[in-house]
């Protein structure tokens, strides 16, 4: 099996968009960002377990709201400003009078995290989608649930028709929902998407749908007819959130590769492509008045961009990257390497394959140092015996690119990852560093940097080390 390594020179990525503000203060990756409806406040959702809200104007924090004991996924204000919805992975909903910091309540009943919420425009319901497969309809005056609709698959996002009337629901089973809130009677399924669905909103007149899917495609669709109407061209990576604009001109996606995209909502042309927003574009709202546009990201940052120079922007490319050049060859393994790691003073590779073996390398002569018998040589117990190694991994997905930034030591590679990366640098922002690459499948092994821009690929080889240099 190939295992690669790469030297790649520091870029200087110019400063893409127009910036209004940038909130900080989450100590954690961001979930979700909400607009109040008079646009003045915005509250935030994150992975250090709160929820913060801030003055739009200034970026100002004004208050942290505390009390959920895991991730805060996802937040709504209420049609009057003065209630906050926060959704968390400890699977309850809660009410906040935000202004005074009071928690007012906790709704339970969902058996497992919650990974969306809409807060209806009558402001007499709530909904909540969960990985339990379910939405719960609450009924805000009494914190009841008063119906339960039912997905194949984790509900990632809720929406609400401006009249309160009828519910979308976007769900890992591939599927949009459209549901009748008075009754709970399913009104229809829309069947498109061929993954899941993480983004949805309603146009301004509710004609119309947004939806954006890890299948990497953005989708509109006629309400009324059940239908799709166009595929918006121009998305490369899983699409994570979506969002129309005030006048319903325009409609913005975020992704996974980190970028920020604007189309025509009429013609369905893209106007604006803008690279390097934050690590993976997890949430974008509309500013009520359309003229800006929030981004919630995985490196705990939420900013305000100014829509109109964003569009005057247009699409952005960053610069191309140099070729590659194979350096040299291990051979040894005799089954698919499936883990790497460096240790701190880049000196030495450690690789983990299906032969149940560890082995370490000098890097600079390529030669064999140690071999370790274990039962399975997999990422975890590859970790555990090099303890203490600085292990930064990117997890890559269907040979793209899909998370730019380190992963945490107690994230596991997903089921369904085929190449991971390895960071042999102490200091990634410095003139160069190293990464190796597995591939678990015997496909092509493709060359990327943190923004999956291509850099080049090379065919595996069963048990071989190469080195390869960008």
């Amino acid at each position: 099996m190939l295992l690669v390594l790469a030297v790649m020179a520091a870029i200087a990525y110019p400063a893409f968009g127009q910036v209004r503000t940038t909130l900080k203060g989450h100590t954690l990756a961001l979930a979700s960002v909400a607009y109040s409806p008079d646009g003045k406040f915005i509250a935030t959702g994150s992975y250090d377990r709160t929820a913060k809200v801030w003055e739009a104007a200034t970026g100002k924090e004004l208050v942290t709201l505390s009390g959920h004991s895991a991730t805060v996924e996802a937040v709504a204000f209420s049609p009057d400003g003065r209630t906050l919805a926060t959704g968390s992975y400890d699977s309850t909903v809660k009410l906040w009078d935000w202004a005074i910091g009071k928690e007012l309540a906790t709704f339970s009943g969902h058996s497992n995290m919650i990974r969306s919420l809409a807060f209806s425009p009558d402001g007499k319901t709530i909904a909540s989608g969960s990985h339990d497969n379910t939405i719960k309809l609450w009924d805000v005056a009494s914190g009841q649930a008063r119906a339960q609709l039912n997905h194949n698959g984790a509900v990632r996002s809720l929406a609400f028709t401006h009249d309160s009337k009828i519910l979308a629901s976007g769900s890992n089973d591939y599927t949009v929902k459209l549901w009748d809130v008075a009754s709970g009677e399913e009104l229809a399924t829309v069947i498109g998407h061929e993954y899941g669905v993480r983004g949805l909103a309603f146009s301004p007149d509710d004609k119309t749908l947004v939806t954006g899917s890890m299948d990497t495609t953005v989708r509109l669709w006629d309400v009324a007819a059940r239908a799709e109407m166009m595929t918006l061209e121009g998305t490369e990576s899983e699409v994570l959130s979506v969002a129309f604009s005030p006048d319903g001109k325009l409609v913005a996606a975020g992704s996974q590769d980190d970028t920020l995209k604007l189309w025509d909502a009429g013609t369905g042309k893209q106007l604006a492509s803008i690279p390097h927003v934050g690590d993976r574009v997890r949430s974008v709202k509309f500013s009520p008045d359309g003229k800006a546009l929030a981004t919630a990201t995985m490196d705990g940052l939420a900013k305000l961009w100014d829509v109109a120079e964003v569009l005057k922007l247009g699409i952005s490319q960053p610069p191309d990257l140099v070729k590659n050049e194979e350096q040299a060859s291990f051979v040894g393994h005799t089954r698919y390497v499936t883990a790497v790691a460096f240790t701190p003073d880049d000196k030495i590779l450690a690789s983990g394959s299906h032969d149940r073996t560890a082995r370490l390398w000098d890097i600079a002569t390529g030669k064999e140092l140690h071999q370790f018998d274990v039962p399975n040589a997999s990422l975890e117990l590859l970790m555990r015996r090099a303890a203490g190694w600085q292990q930064d991994f990117f997890r890559v997905e269907s040979m793209r690119v899909t998370s730019g930034v380190p992963m945490s030591k107690s994230q596991r590679p997903a089921s369904d990852s085929r190449t991971l990366f390895a960071i042999a640098s102490k200091d990634p922002p410095s003139s160069s560093h190293e990464i190796a690459a597995a591939d678990f499948n015997r496909a092509r092994v493709w060359l990327a940097d943190r923004y999956g821009k291509a850099l080049g690929e090379r065919a595996p080889s069963e048990g071989t080390v190469e080195f390869i240099r960008a």
